[in-house]
């Protein structure tokens, strides 16, 4: 049986509405079902990366060549009051990426060849002195007349010249500093934390 509509069936026009109604609310429940399968196929996370820097002091390089500090005694014989030569060197530039410690040694200038004083109310072969570390925002000073070494933390990372320093000969006792060739040495440590 075939049913045919005629234009004057009014029933005809509601089953064909009917159908197309049908199908919208068919499409549109297909859609929504879709969307939502496409939704739950999102998903996001998040990965950590990591990494470690290590801790790193540039290096000071090749040791540095020996302050000529000038004439130890003055025109009378006495040990001078401020050493006349260059008195500091400088490791331009230098850093370290963490917190450090430093020693700073000051072993006294002696002369070298070791000859006893015998009136050492009037003569010395030994010559006290302060050495000196200016790092940026870190210094601090040993004394030759110390029997250890001065410690200076750097709570920090750093960088910028370095400059240790001499001043200060100990004219103490007003001695008269014998003849011949004199040493001493600044010993500086940096050790990172």
């Amino acid at each position: 049986m075939t049913l045919r509509c005629a234009r004057n069936f009014p029933l005809a026009g509601m089953i064909k509405e009917k159908a197309v109604r049908s199908h919208l609310l068919c499409a549109l429940a297909l859609g929504l079902i879709a969307s939502a399968t496409a939704a739950a196929a999102q998903d996001s996370d998040t990965i950590t990366v990591r990494t470690k820097v290590s801790p790193y002091c540039k290096d000071t390089g090749a040791a540095p060549p020996p302050l000529a500090l000038g004439a130890l005694a003055d025109g009378n014989g006495f040990v001078v009051s401020s050493f006349a030569g260059p008195t500091s060197y400088t490791l331009s530039g230098y850093y370290c990426n963490g917190p450090t410690s430093i020693t700073l040694a000051a072993a006294p200038l002696l002369q070298t060849a070791g000859t006893t004083v015998l009136d050492t109310s009037s003569f010395t072969n030994r010559i006290d002195y302060q050495a000196t570390l200016d790092w940026v925002d870190v210094d601090g000073t040993a004394n030759s007349t110390a029997s250890s070494p001065t410690v200076i933390t750097a709570s920090q990372a750093n960088l910028g010249d370095l400059v240790v320093s001499v001043s200060a000969p100990d004219t103490a006792g007003n001695l008269r500093p014998i003849s011949g060739d004199y040493a001493g040495a600044v010993t500086l440590t940096i050790t990172l934390d």
